[in-house]
C-alpha cells in the first residue's frame, strides 16, 4: 500500500489533505492507477469525515483528487485537470 493511499484511509484530515494535494500535482500514472483500485475504499473512509478548511472546504480538494484519479484514463493531456481547479484562470 503506497503512502498516499495510507494517508486517505487514515481517518486523519491533515494527512487526507496533504494526500489530495499530493494526487492533484502528481503525474505519476502508477500512484494514480493503484489509487483507482482503491476509490470504493477511499471513498467509504472519508464519506463521514469533517475535513475542515477556511476559505474553502477541505473536501473539494479530496474531490477534486478523487475525481482526478477516476478520470485521468480519458485524458488527452495533463491539461485536462487544470479547469476543475479552483485557481484556474485562463486569462491569467
Amino acid at each position: 500500500m503506497s503512502g498516499t493511499l495510507e494517508d486517505l484511509l487514515s481517518q486523519d484530515s491533515q494527512r487526507i489533505w496533504q494526500a489530495s494535494w499530493e494526487i492533484i500535482t502528481s503525474r505519476d500514472v502508477d500512484l494514480l492507477e493503484q489509487l483507482r483500485a482503491a476509490l470504493p475504499q477511499i471513498r467509504q473512509a472519508t464519506a463521514d469525515l469533517e475535513l475542515g478548511g477556511l476559505i474553502t472546504p477541505n473536501s473539494a480538494t479530496l474531490e477534486h483528487a478523487l475525481a482526478k484519479v477516476h478520470g485521468c484514463r480519458s485524458w488527452k493531456c495533463w491539461c485536462d485537470d487544470y479547469p476543475r481547479l479552483l485557481q484556474f484562470d485562463p486569462n491569467r
